[in-house]
């Protein structure tokens, strides 16, 4: 019963008034309230509420976590050290809202110092590739939204290697393009089997410098791909939720946060 009123009575309010202050260092104090990112703020409150809320011990890890918050320094920013590089992947901030990126992973194709561009792993299309692509085979491939740019072209990754003259390989058995009327031939005749084959429509794109810039701004962390059939499989559906919870007790943590806290 303690447990039960704790959290019914005692938590919202001290989530209202903790709204209200701002975070300097390890301590909460209070001070003027727009001496704080709303980022910063979303992710403190979204801090509590796991401790409220979500730990198998929530009653005792949070009196434990108030008695010695002061003393605590807890790094709640989205970012790591990896560089991006192609066959690595991006993974987006858990609070982002963009169409093409919220809660997304981008495969990285092509890094240098003239730009980026990847293939966004995570939007997929409720439709038949043979529906939308001239003279393709009816074989159920999946489709995702690659990104924001040329939308209205199809590209492809693959594990075929050789098979397919003019490909190039990304990373790790990986490659991309090559000779697509091949490609089609031999889907349809049945030699290709398509789990070997994954389509795009559009990809997106970074100028030189841009990526950096945005990953500088915690909009991106960086991470290894450790199994390239993971990358392939359009079967999977928590692929974010996946590379969130590799990277980490703390992305796990905010892989479960609601997109916007504020109404939760």
């Amino acid at each position: 019963m303690i447990h039960f009123a704790y959290r019914i009575y005692v938590v919202p309010f001290v989530i209202k008034y903790l709204s209200q202050l701002t975070f300097s260092k390890n301590v909460i104090n209070r001070s003027k309230l727009n001496s704080v990112s709303i980022n910063l703020k979303k992710l403190l409150l979204f801090h509590l509420y796991f401790y409220f809320y979500v730990h198998d011990d929530c009653f005792h890890q949070s009196l434990c976590f108030k008695t010695n918050y002061q003393n605590m320094a807890i790094d709640l920013s989205f970012k790591n050290n990896r560089k991006p590089r192609k066959g690595r992947v991006l993974i987006s901030d858990p609070f982002s809202k963009d169409d093409y990126f919220g809660r997304s992973v981008v495969y990285l194709c092509d890094y240098n110092s003239q730009g980026t561009f990847g293939f966004v792993l995570t939007n997929y299309l409720d439709i038949n590739l043979a529906d939308v692509a001239k003279n393709f085979p009816d074989i159920g491939a999946n489709i995702s939204i690659g990104g924001p740019v040329q939308t209205e072209n199809i590209f492809f990754i693959h594990t075929l290697g050789n098979r397919l003259p003019g490909s190039v390989e990304v990373d790790d058995g990986i490659f991309i393009g090559g000779d697509y009327d091949l490609l089609i031939e031999q889907l349809k005749d049945g030699l290709i089997d398509n789990s070997k084959v994954r389509f795009f429509l559009g990809y997106s794109g970074w100028d030189g410098g841009q990526l950096e810039e945005e990953i500088n701004r915690n909009n991106w962390i960086v991470a290894p791909v450790l199994n390239p059939l993971e990358i392939m499989d359009t079967s999977i559906s928590d692929i974010w939720q996946r590379f969130m919870k590799r990277e980490g007790k703390k992305y796990d943590i905010l892989s479960r946060a609601p997109l916007d806290i504020h109404n939760n």
